[in-house]
């Protein structure tokens, strides 16, 4: 079973501030290891709006944990993808509706998250952090510091 978080700009965005927004993740990606959840590589649409998601890991793969222990990077979780969002809105102007498999969640705009969705997300990103202690042992958690559009649950407005 899968629970994904999905993201979308409000509005449309031009084929060069995407291109921007697109780079920005792909170097994010790099920065985290991404064990507790997949790092976020938006996707213009045809009709403009910026699209993404990220689908959350309860149990990562033992191998997949192993390496992540050895790159010594910190964990991405979905705490970090709503972070990242709000960087892209204050960095290009973006402002986003993110929403769930079961609905809606909130949105991101100048930047900054609502505080529901805020309390929800981070309830999420700890509850995939406590599991993933869990697997790899109690030090790990001491040393840190499908995209064909929107699915239909979404109902995003415009």
């Amino acid at each position: 079973m899968g629970f994904s978080v999905y993201f979308q700009s409000t509005e449309p965005v031009s084929e060069t501030v995407a291109a921007k927004v697109v780079a920005a993740t792909d170097q994010a990606a790099g920065e985290r290891t991404w064990l507790s959840c997949e790092p976020i590589f938006p996707t213009l649409q045809e009709d403009g709006h910026l699209w993404g998601g990220s689908k959350v890991t309860f149990e990562p793969d033992p191998l997949d944990i192993e390496s992540a222990e050895q790159e010594g990077l910190p964990n991405g979780t979905i705490a970090d993808v709503i972070q990242l969002l709000c960087d892209i809105s204050r960095e290009h102007g973006i402002d986003w509706e993110v929403g769930h498999d079961f609905g809606e969640l909130g949105g991101i705009h100048n930047g900054i998250a609502d505080p529901e969705m805020t309390q929800a997300i981070d309830a999420l990103a700890l509850t995939t952090e406590e599991l993933l202690s869990g697997m790899m042992g109690e030090s790990y958690g001491d040393d840190e510091e499908d995209d064909d559009g929107p699915p239909d649950i979404l109902r995003f407005p415009g």
